[in-house]
C-alpha cells in the first residue's frame, strides 16, 4: 500500500493529510493500514491517479518556483535590496520560492524528473509562458484583461476570494510578528554581540516575563535590558556562556509541582546556581477574539503548564473542549487573534489579552490559590545566608533504605524539606537524582555536609535563595 504524507515535519502533524494507495493489498490488510493513521485526513486513490494530481500539486508548483529561483539568478538581482521594496505578497511568494531552496536538491529534482504525469504539465506551463509573454511584449491589454478573467472563472470564484481573505490573514500575522519584534527589540539593549543583563524565557507579557518585572524591581537591576529566550536550556546557556548575567526561569507551581526541565538544566550546568527566588500569583484567564462567548468555543489552546493549571474549570465548563498545547501562552494567543475563528479559545494572562487585543471571556479560571516560584540563575558567588538551600544527592548504588537515611539526617539535624522530587538518570547516578529544598542557610548546611557526603553517593549544591 503506497502512502503518502503530505506534509513535512511541524509540531502537531495530526489532522494532515496522507494519501493512500492500497494497489497490491488485501482489504482486510488494508482495513488495518488506515487505522494506523485515524488521526489524519486520509484520501483513497490509485497510483495513476495519485502521480497525476501531483503532477499538478507538485511538479507544476515546484517549476514555477524554480524558474523563478533562476530568474533572479540570471538577472543577478540582489535579494536584500529587492525585499526592501516587497509588498506582503511578493514576500510570500519569495519565502515559498526560497523555502524551496533551501531543502535537499536531490528531493526536488527526483520530483520533478520521475513522475511520469509531470512533464505534460511542465510543457503547458512553458507553452502559457510564451503566450502571455507574447500579449506583454505586444501590450495586448485587452486580451490580457480577458485571460486573466477567464482564468478567474476556471479557478472558480469562490476559490479565489478565500484565498484572498486566507492570504490577508497571514499578511496581517506577519504585521503583528513584525511589531512585536520590534517592541521587543526596543525593551532589550543588548549590544551587537547580544550580551543582556537579563535573559527571560517565554514571550513579552508571559507570566515569566511579569514575574521578571517584579524580581528586577527588587533586585534593583534595568528590567529594559533583557533578551528573551524560547527555551529553558537557552536561558542557561546565555548564563554560563556570559552572554547575560541573570536568567529567568519557572521552578515550581503550587498545583503542578516542578518544572523538571529546570531541574535537568540545573543539575547539567554546573556554573550556573540559584540566587534568588520571585513567588507569583498565577491568573489564568480564557481569552477569545473580540465579541466571543464561551458558549462558541469548542478549541481552548494554551502552554501545557497553563491548560494543566485550568484544569478544574475546563472540565467542569469545557468538557468537550479539544485542548491543544502550545510552546507559550503568547503563541496560542497569537493563533487566535491570526486564525480569527470564534470557535477557539487561549489561555493566558490579563496583560496578554491587552497586547494581543483579545478579550477575557472567562476570568482567573485557575486552580485556587495558583502561585508560582520563578528562580534567578547566574554565575555571581551564591549568598552564605538566604533561607533556604537548593541541593541533588545520588546513590553509588540502587538499594532500599538510601533515601530513608537521607531524611532522617535532615531530620535529625531538624532542618525542614520544602522540596523533594525524583529524575531518572544513569548508572553512574544510581539510577535517580533526588532534588532537595531545605529550609536552611547555605553556610549552615556546609557545617553538616560532610555528614551527609557520608550517606549518598554525590551532592551538589544547586543554590540558595529566600
Amino acid at each position: 500500500c503506497g502512502t503518502h504524507p503530505t506534509f513535512g515535519p511541524m509540531p502537531d502533524i495530526s489532522g494532515n493529510t496522507v494519501v493512500l494507495c492500497p494497489a497490491r493489498v488485501s482489504d482486510a490488510s488494508f482495513l488495518k493500514v488506515k487505522k494506523l493513521f485515524t488521526d489524519f485526513n486520509t484520501i483513497e486513490t490509485t497510483p495513476e491517479n495519485h502521480d497525476r494530481m501531483m503532477g499538478v500539486v507538485q511538479n507544476v508548483s515546484h517549476f514555477s518556483d524554480m524558474v523563478l529561483g533562476e530568474t533572479l539568478r540570471r538577472l543577478g538581482v540582489d535579494m536584500d535590496e529587492v525585499l526592501r521594496y516587497t509588498s506582503p505578497s511578493y514576500q510570500l511568494k519569495m519565502d515559498v520560492m526560497g523555502r524551496l531552496f533551501n531543502q535537499n536538491s536531490d528531493l526536488y529534482v527526483q520530483i520533478a524528473t520521475q513522475n511520469p504525469y509531470g512533464e505534460p504539465f511542465t510543457k503547458t506551463f512553458k507553452e502559457v509562458v510564451g503566450d502571455w509573454h507574447e500579449m506583454i511584449i505586444n501590450k495586448e491589454v485587452e486580451k490580457l484583461n480577458q485571460e486573466f478573467l477567464e482564468v478567474r472563472k476556471a479557478l472558480g470564484e469562490d476559490f479565489c476570494k478565500k484565498a484572498y481573505e486566507k492570504s490577508q490573514e497571514i499578511f496581517y500575522f506577519e504585521y503583528d510578528v513584525r511589531n512585536r519584534e520590534t517592541d521587543k527589540s526596543a525593551l532589550t539593549k543588548s549590544d551587537s554581540s547580544g550580551i543582556s543583563a537579563l535573559t527571560v524565557f517565554g514571550d513579552p507579557d508571559s507570566h515569566t516575563d511579569i514575574a521578571a518585572q517584579g524580581i528586577a524591581k527588587r533586585a534593583g537591576f534595568d528590567y529594559r535590558d533583557k533578551t528573551y529566550a524560547t527555551s529553558f536550556f537557552e536561558v542557561f546557556e546565555r548564563v554560563r556562556d556570559g552572554k547575560s548575567k541573570y536568567g529567568i526561569v519557572p521552578y515550581e507551581n503550587s498545583t503542578e509541582g516542578s518544572v523538571f526541565e529546570v531541574l535537568d538544566a540545573l543539575f547539567e550546568y554546573d556554573e550556573v546556581k540559584i540566587v534568588a527566588a520571585h513567588k507569583e500569583t498565577i491568573s489564568q484567564n480564557l481569552l477569545v477574539l473580540p465579541g466571543g462567548k464561551a458558549a462558541e468555543i469548542k478549541t481552548i489552546v494554551s502552554h501545557p503548564q497553563a491548560l494543566a493549571q485550568s484544569r478544574d474549570f475546563l472540565r467542569k465548563n469545557f468538557p468537550n473542549a479539544i485542548l491543544k498545547t502550545e510552546k507559550s501562552t503568547a503563541v496560542a494567543a497569537e493563533q487566535i487573534k491570526r486564525l480569527r475563528e470564534r470557535s477557539q479559545g487561549a489561555i493566558g494572562s490579563k496583560s496578554l489579552a491587552d497586547k494581543m487585543e483579545l478579550e477575557i471571556c472567562c476570568p482567573d479560571i485557575q486552580a485556587k490559590d495558583n502561585e508560582t516560584r520563578f528562580i534567578v540563575i547566574s554565575k555571581s558567588e551564591v549568598s552564605q545566608d538566604e533561607k533556604y538551600t537548593s541541593l541533588v544527592v545520588w546513590f553509588g548504588a540502587d538499594k532500599s533504605g538510601n533515601l530513608a537515611q537521607v531524611l532522617q539526617f535532615f531530620a535529625g539535624k531538624k532542618i525542614n524539606l520544602t522540596k523533594l522530587d525524583s529524575r531518572r538518570a544513569g548508572k553512574d547516578h544510581g539510577g535517580y537524582l533526588f532534588f532537595i529544598d531545605a529550609e536552611v542557610s547555605l553556610s549552615k548546611f556546609e557545617s553538616h555536609r560532610e555528614d551527609l557526603e557520608v550517606l549518598v553517593g554525590g551532592l551538589k549544591v544547586l543554590g540558595s535563595f529566600s
